[in-house]
């Protein structure tokens, strides 16, 4: 793509499906790492896939878990990253060897798993438990130190997701109630305050970490400005026509703009009439990857960029539709005079032995 064609003014935001990254196995789950160079999938069977976003194939596969995979996270560094899945285990796998190294195993299935965003910990949501920070001690074994995070007062609602703050400093842990806690990196208890009137079913926070998502089963997308703890300015977004159900949502990369499930408040994007599982937007790029439901294949919505070849010549014009054009009788002739100036250069003589002085191209002062 020839960057001179460009629209300089164009929005770039995702349209059509531009590929398709299909394997032997049904994906259900996807991550990018901090930078967006590769892709994590995970699959019904219990296999991850890491995608190369450049060749588009798959650079490695990892097997451990046996039943679907519910979440995927990497480290900052990407060279780690964490799966959970309905085995009831959680597994930390070193990329660069290929292999596993760790696994801690619970006593029902893992909902979500988080590893903080800079330090060397992670949370992890369990189904019947309370979510659990885990801390790696400074110790000659490097065992994980579980921290069960719990208020002060026993609580009737459950929780349903948990989220890491992009500065690690915060928790936020969504009950099936509309209330969101916080907690401190370290599971200290702070404050509790009511989002919703129903079930918290996502949080995400954009890169700088100034405004955060909540999507909850009242079918509305509430979106608020942080400061420290404190939540404020909210907005609002739903569906009034269809009153759909966000099964997933996310923040561009550079926070203007959210998609939802398969529509995007801008415009609709129209793909495959089939569900849709699991979404994310590119850390960098205005690139959506989201997966099938029913055929279980990532499909990469991208923004296809318009040429503007007036950008080589101002009085150059653009045409819709095919004009039949028909030409001159003598448009293409060759001119009589034409004819004599490239005779008369082709008799001048040339001299290649004198070296004349380039006055343009000289650094001296002489005349000569």
């Amino acid at each position: 793509m020839n960057v001179i064609l460009l629209d300089p003014f164009e929005v770039t935001l995702p349209q059509d499906i531009t590929a398709s990254l299909t394997c032997d196995y049904h994906i259900n789950v996807l991550k990018f790492n901090r930078r967006g160079t590769q892709l994590a999938t995970g699959s019904q069977e219990g296999t991850i896939c890491i995608w190369d976003m450049d060749t588009l194939g798959i650079s490695m596969e990892l097997k451990g878990h046996v039943q679907p995979i519910t979440s995927l996270s990497f480290s900052r560094c990407g060279k780690f990253l964490l799966s959970s899945s309905r085995d009831w285990n959680v597994i930390l796998w070193d990329l660069k060897s290929k292999s596993r190294m760790d696994t801690i195993r619970f006593t029902s299935a893992v909902q979500l798993a988080i590893i903080h965003p800079r330090k060397n910990s992670f949370i992890v949501l369990a189904h019947m438990d309370s979510p659990c920070l885990f801390v790696q001690e400074e110790s000659q074994d490097m065992d994980w130190k579980k921290v069960i995070l719990e208020t002060p007062e026993p609580r009737k609602d459950t929780p349903t997701t948990i989220q890491y703050h992009p500065s690690g400093k915060y928790i936020l842990v969504g009950t099936n109630k509309g209330f969101l806690l916080t907690f401190t990196e370290h599971g200290e208890y702070i404050k509790e305050q009511r989002i919703s009137s129903s079930s918290i079913k996502q949080i995400q926070f954009n890169t700088s970490g100034r405004e955060v998502l909540i999507n909850s089963l009242d079918r509305i997308i509430r979106v608020f400005g942080v400061k420290d703890t404190t939540l404020q300015n909210e907005q609002k977004f739903l569906d009034a026509i269809d009153r759909m159900q966000w099964s997933k949502c996310h923040f561009s990369a550079d926070g203007e703009y959210i998609a939802a499930s398969t529509m995007s408040f801008i415009k609709m994007l129209e793909g495959p009439q089939e569900g849709m599982s699991d979404m994310t937007w590119h850390p960098t790029r205005p690139l959506i990857a989201s997966v099938s439901n029913y055929y279980g294949h990532v499909n990469l919505w991208q923004h296809i960029p318009t040429q503007k070849f007036s950008s080589f010549e101002p009085l150059f014009t653009e045409l819709d539709d095919n004009i039949e054009y028909i030409e001159e009788e003598d448009e293409y002739d060759i001119k009589e005079r034409v004819i004599e100036k490239k005779n008369v250069y082709e008799e001048a003589d040339v001299d290649i032995v004198q070296d004349d002085l380039v006055k343009l191209m000289s650094d001296t002062d002489d005349e000569d």
